[in-house]
């Protein structure tokens, strides 16, 4: 760390290869407060957004997200966990995240990084070590399926809990959930995309 903003920046989500059965206290967590300076707060987040891909690439990341303040918009919130110190090492060497702090400290006011141990709390000890995928038989065909979250999507879909998802009433309801199960329904996916024709795994 040393006080650089390198363990702080990114916005992503992403599961860790890692064997997740060490020391509970082999987790590390960071958080972090940058203040970007005035007038230049879009163009500080657009910096930050670019890591997006870099991070769902990077093993033993398991949170990367950011948030910015409603009423102070010059004011980035984040909150970041990796496995271990492998991790989050692997993390602050990347040559992308270095290129982008780089430019982005001519848009800095001050920042704030703090670094926990942490230990792991119940959802995180159930998850699975490794995601396995499998076929499943769909009315349209077979197609790859996550095993963890097979028959699950709507469980974990926000929209099935809104009072505007009413996709059987044509013209009604939420535009934007209209427009992406057209798309899901035009590429024969199940929505979020856990189940997939397309799908290939990696050897």
């Amino acid at each position: 760390m040393n006080g650089s903003m390198g363990d702080a920046i990114g916005f992503a989500c992403s599961s860790s290869g890692r064997n997740e059965n060490k020391s509970q206290m082999d987790m590390k967590v960071i958080k972090a407060e940058l203040v970007a300076l005035a007038g230049h707060e879009q163009a500080l987040r657009i910096l930050l957004d670019e890591l997006f891909g870099q991070v769902r690439q990077e093993v033993g990341t398991l949170l990367y997200t950011l948030h910015q303040d409603l009423d102070e918009p010059r004011r980035f919130f984040f909150y970041e966990q990796y496995s271990d110190d492998a991790a989050l090492q692997q993390h602050m060497e990347s040559p992308v995240l270095n290129r982008v702090l780089a430019l982005a400290a001519a848009h800095l006011e001050s920042q704030c990084i703090q670094t926990y141990g942490m230990e792991c709390s119940s959802w995180m000890a159930d998850k699975p070590a490794t995601v396995s995928y499998g076929q499943a038989e769909r009315p349209a065909g077979s197609r790859w399926v996550r095993h963890d979250l097979k028959d699950r999507q709507n469980a974990y879909c926000m929209c099935h809990a809104c009072v505007k998802f009413r996709p059987q009433e044509e013209g009604k309801g939420c535009a934007i959930i209209a427009e992406v199960l057209a798309t899901a329904a035009r590429l024969n996916v199940v929505l979020p995309v856990w189940e997939c024709r397309s799908f290939e795994p990696r050897v």
